[in-house]
């Protein structure tokens, strides 16, 4: 069998699992030793963590994971709801240690319900009648959740733009601090933590020297050169007018030393503990994600995480989930691995939580994903990068201000997400309460009118032997 793109070679669909879930063919087969599905069949995925998921059929060619399906004498829309109830049991009793398929065991011997012809019309088109009410409601649920999301952002973009804390401003002209000041305070809190590296580097010097210069000579600190504006330019990402009061800096200002990779570490039971990479969930760290890897306490010291860091994936295979990051909440014996960047915030300049909310908003990835290069299908960020994207600061009282506004707004749009998703759950036992009572004769009446199953039954036999 030929699979191509080029419909000029190749003339039949290829039906794979897009083509089966969403309808978007993207293939076509010359039909050779194929085998064949028309609309009125149906398909079933027999192979892969969805085996046993079931729907109608495109006129085509089958791909290798799905298999068609087609009763004979029975109407098959009913047969089709029929196997679309039994979906779950079939998926968790698949079979197979590598990859799961259908047990056809369980899918052949199942005892199947068969009213007469009439009476199965009448069901599908019951069930059908109910699940469009149905669908209707799923899908008024699920935009209003869309919709939730696209308020966040908004409030986000709000929130770095000034104008959630417009009155706040107006109300306490006491906290605010001008940007000139805001400036001449990132200036000499730098320059007072570089004379104290300074100060620190002489005294290791000296106990080098008094052991003999043995190792390495400790490397002189180096202060670090970064961009200030007090006002928008052309080069910076935010393109709004801001409140006179706030500055544009680079990240690079706003660390207490340079980002750093964690290291690679093997498991090892007893070993010291290190972070997995899913220990980043919205904005924080779970730091009860960890492993033991085959290194000391001494080995894991530069690595070692304290309340405040700011921990970044380095990579991943989603332009939409590289870099994302959250707060360390403690300070606990822990190390972060080589598949995370740290960010020491300095705390005098910047709240780690208004760092936190800014940078995994989507007005600030705009610069990560700008940014991003993908080497083999995997998108990575690196520190030189990262030190040079801006951030819109105000002073710490506003940050602080900011931080609570958007906490209290995010509460109130995570209950109403909390709300919409058990009313999805509730929505779809009903779908499942709906194709029970459909296959137990309660959801429509009996006509005596009908044909005897006897009947039904015969003419079965006699299409299977024609």
């Amino acid at each position: 069998m030929l699979v191509s793109a080029r419909t000029d070679v190749c003339h039949y669909p290829y039906i794979d699992i897009e083509a089966f879930e969403k309808g978007i063919i993207k293939s076509w087969t010359n039909g050779d030793k194929c085998k064949f599905c028309e609309e009125d069949d149906f398909l079933i995925v027999w192979d892969g963590s969805r085996s046993g998921l079931t729907g109608k059929a495109i006129s085509g060619v089958l791909g290798s994971t799905l298999t068609r399906i087609k009763f004979q004498g029975i109407y098959n829309d009913y047969a089709y709801y029929f196997l679309k109830s039994k979906y779950m049991e079939i998926n968790t009793r698949a079979r197979g240690t590598g990859t799961p398929h259908v047990d056809p065991e369980l899918l052949w011997n199942y005892n199947f319900p068969l009213p007469p012809l009439s009476e199965q019309k009448r069901i599908v088109a019951k069930i059908e009648e109910l699940f469009s009410e149905l669908d209707a409601g799923v899908e008024s649920l699920k935009k209003a959740k869309e919709q939730l999301g696209v308020y966040r952002q908004s409030l986000l973009k709000q929130a770095f733009e000034g104008k959630l804390t417009k009155k706040w401003r107006e109300e306490h002209p006491e906290l605010l601090e001008p940007a000139e000041q805001l400036l001449q305070r990132i200036h000499k809190e730098r320059e007072s933590r570089y004379n104290q590296q300074l100060s620190d580097w002489q005294q290791a010097v000296k106990q080098w020297e008094a052991n003999g210069k043995t190792g390495k000579r400790p490397g002189k600190p180096k202060i670090s050169i970064g961009v200030l504006l007090k006002e928008y330019d052309s080069n910076s990402p935010f393109n709004h007018e801001y409140p006179r009061e706030w500055i544009f800096v680079e990240l690079n200002y706003l660390l207490i030393q340079k980002p750093s990779n964690g290291r690679s570490v093997k498991d090892k039971k007893g070993g010291f503990r290190v972070l997995r990479l899913t220990a980043l969930k919205n904005g924080s760290i779970d730091l009860s994600e960890h492993k033991e890897g085959d290194w000391t306490f001494e080995d894991a010291k530069p690595f070692l995480v304290y309340k405040g860091d700011f921990l970044i994936s380095r990579g991943n295979g989603s332009k939409k989930l590289v870099g994302r990051g959250g707060v360390v909440s403690e300070t606990i014996n822990i190390a972060y691995p080589d598949t995370m960047i740290r960010l020491s915030l300095d705390p005098i300049i910047i709240e780690p939580k208004y760092f936190s909310l800014l940078w995994n908003s989507d007005c600030f990835r705009q610069q990560i994903e700008r940014s991003a290069r993908t080497t083999a299908g995997i998108y990575k960020i690196n520190q030189g990068l990262i030190c040079s994207y801006m951030f819109p600061l105000c002073g710490i009282p506003e940050q602080q201000e900011i931080v609570r506004i958007l906490e209290t707004q995010f509460e109130a749009i995570e209950r109403n997400e909390k709300e919409i998703e058990s009313a999805l759950q509730k929505a779809e036992a009903l779908r499942q309460s709906i194709l029970k009572k459909a296959f137990s004769g309660k959801l429509v009446p009996q006509d005596p009118n009908d044909e005897p199953a006897s009947v039904l039954l015969e003419r079965i036999r006699k299409e299977r032997s024609a």
